[in-house]
């Protein structure tokens, strides 16, 4: 693994920022959301404004993190993980690649990838600057429009008895279907508006309460 020889662990749940309940809102405003839901591990996803607007907002909303004492990585921009402090950077189709984000960010950063077919995502597991690699969409989405199909649970269970590093699940879940994404091998479940759409605390007990009845047991597991 990357970071040093340790392998990455990561909570139950990833939450992704977007919009809530349809509504685009600031990203501090939705960070504070998800952190007062419970959530440990936040990608902030910001497109709006200008570079400077959104360094402001990435050290905004890493400086919330982690006072709370959660983790928060940046989607795409690796210039934007280092200036705001953020733990790192998730990659997707187009970004820079994981040995030049690497190098950029150095050994210590969280650094993941995403794959929207298996095949990619077998691929990415050999990959060894990459701490994760995340699959999706895994349902289909019904408030988004999306070019990528829905892979689904059996995906999951194909990739996890192949995976050579923690995999993240995401697309589409909904709180109730966290507990059969994590039983077909997912190491994390990414989830947007299954959390935002609604009462993010709700939304996040309910998914908790579906990982502990397939016998997963949430635990603090952000490490430093």
């Amino acid at each position: 693994m990357a970071r040093g020889q340790e392998i990455l662990k990561l909570p139950l749940i990833f939450a992704l920022t977007g919009p809530r309940d349809g509504v685009v809102l600031p990203a501090v405003e939705v960070v504070d959301c998800l952190i007062g839901a419970g959530v440990e591990l936040i990608q902030l996803r910001e497109r709006a404004g200008t570079d400077a607007e959104r360094l402001t907002t990435a050290v905004a909303c890493v400086a919330r993190a982690a006072a709370a004492g959660a983790a928060l990585i940046v989607k795409s921009r690796c210039d934007l993980a280092i200036l705001s402090a953020a733990m790192g950077v998730h990659l997707d189709d187009g970004d820079v690649p994981p040995q030049a984000a690497r190098r950029l960010l150095g050994k210590d950063a969280w650094i993941g990838g995403g794959a929207r077919t298996i095949d990619t995502c077998l691929s990415m597991m050999d990959l060894p600057d990459l701490d994760y690699v995340a699959l999706g969409p895994v349902f289909p989405r019904a408030m988004r429009e999306t070019s990528s199909p829905p892979v689904g649970i059996a995906a999951i269970e194909r990739v996890s008895a192949r995976k050579a590093r923690p995999l993240v699940v995401g697309g589409g879940v909904i709180p109730e279907a966290v507990g059969a994404c994590l039983s077909a091998g997912a190491d994390c479940v990414a989830m947007s508006f299954g959390l935002l759409d609604g009462d993010p605390r709700a939304n996040f007990e309910v998914a908790m309460e579906s990982a502990a009845r397939a016998g997963f047991v949430p635990g603090r597991q952000i490490l430093s």
